[in-house]
């Protein structure tokens, strides 16, 4: 015999079953509830929500002792839903599957803290996808993370922000981010100025100590080297430090492809490219050894200068190998080749070594303590909504 459309709960806990509370009537598909919020009544269907959410699973299946809540003339006041969120939670549940454009910013985001609050996962993912396809400024887009624990949102945010200029920066954008972000992102900035110009004065070097094996052939790999730190300073490092738009370390690989380097083998550019690709710690190294040759020699000497006035000279202290290994006179390929690459461009270089952008170490720096202090954020976010419930 099929189950009658709405069974009832069993309720247990009360000495006297006729002095017990009436339990809510139950469906697998419906269960309408007048809910009310700042003047504002709303019928919602509970069911999807039921569904998705524990802590409302348990609070719906106790029992009641007033049969008329949940009615027109006695509405539920749910703890911690505003007007506006009830009225895109009846939005959202008469509308879904149907129509994709029915609500604003704002009422999406009632919808993920709705998700969030309550630990419905169905319209907190609605949510944040609808809210992808919107624009919404990066120091919004982290504030979102920051609360509601969106974690794909912190690393393009806060790339966004890193490549803009403080300047540019409106004053609902410092409100939003808050002073302790804001301070993460200035000093961020302000480290990657300071890393750019050492980058864009002392190229990536192309000596076989780094190449990939096809290099250890080039006949005329001396040439290519100074073709190579010709072309790095001539182009990539007027757009490194460009005053107005500069560009930025996650594009410098994508630069590199279409920059000429005259005189250079192309099999030996499309290596040195590959291998920057490749191994996004790369700059993380450039850097370090940019700042021991500037500590040595007192002043930046262009390469292109200096390979030109002997190119058949040894340039390994541009990039020098470990001591014991330079000294010993091992010659790098295979996995050797790897560990030696490893061990110079800064082997505790390990944040998404799968990802492709040619990311730095402060970057990766900035985007823990951003992190770091978002979850702590989220938590306090989350015993504040506990205490409320």
């Amino acid at each position: 015999m099929d189950a009658p459309p709405f069974t009832q709960t069993p309720f247990s806990g009360q000495a006297a079953p006729d002095e017990a509370p009436t339990p809510r009537p139950t469906s697998d598909y419906f269960q309408f509830f007048y809910f009310h919020a700042k003047n504002v009544i709303e019928c919602l269907n509970v069911v999807p929500f039921l569904k998705e959410s524990e802590s409302l699973r348990v609070l719906f299946s106790l029992p009641v002792s007033d049969p008329t809540e949940g009615t027109p003339t006695n509405p539920i006041v749910l703890e911690g839903t505003s007007r506006g969120m009830l009225q895109a939670l009846a939005i959202y549940v008469n509308n879904y599957g149907w129509s994709d454009d029915v609500l604003d910013k704002v009422s999406l985001v009632h919808i993920l803290h709705f998700g969030h609050m309550w630990g419905a996962k169905k319209p907190l993912t609605w949510a944040i996808k609808k809210l992808e396809l919107l624009q919404i400024s990066p120091a919004r887009m982290l504030e979102l993370a920051g609360h509601y624990n969106v974690k794909q949102w912190v690393k393009p945010a806060t790339r966004a922000l890193l490549d803009t200029p403080l300047k540019r920066y409106t004053t609902e954008d410092k409100l939003t981010l808050g002073l302790e972000i804001f301070s993460i992102i200035a000093e961020a900035q302000e480290e990657l100025e300071y890393v750019m110009k050492y980058v864009a004065t002392i190229p990536p070097p192309l000596l076989k100590e780094t190449a990939t094996r096809s290099l250890l052939w080039c006949p005329h790999h001396a040439h290519c080297v100074v073709a190579w730190a010709e072309g790095w300073w001539l182009d990539i490092a007027r757009r490194l430090v460009d005053p107005e738009k500069p560009l930025s370390f996650f594009r410098i690989t994508d630069q590199l492809e279409v920059t000429q380097f005259p005189g250079m083998r192309d099999k030996c550019c499309k290596d040195a490219i590959a291998f920057l690709r490749e191994h996004p710690s790369a700059f993380s190294g450039h850097y370090t050894v940019s700042q021991r040759t500037v500590e040595r020699d007192g002043s930046f000497l262009p390469p292109a200068d200096e390979l030109a006035q002997d190119p058949r000279a040894p340039h390994s202290d541009w990039f020098p190998l470990p001591e014991a290994e330079r000294d010993a006179g091992i010659f790098i390929n295979g996995d050797d080749e790897i560990q030696a690459a490893q061990d110079i461009l800064g082997e505790d270089f390990d944040y998404d070594a799968d990802d492709d952008n040619n990311s730095i170490d402060v970057y990766c720096e900035a985007l823990f303590r951003m992190e770091s202090f978002l979850n702590a954020q989220a938590s306090e976010v989350s015993e504040e909504e506990s205490d409320d419930l």
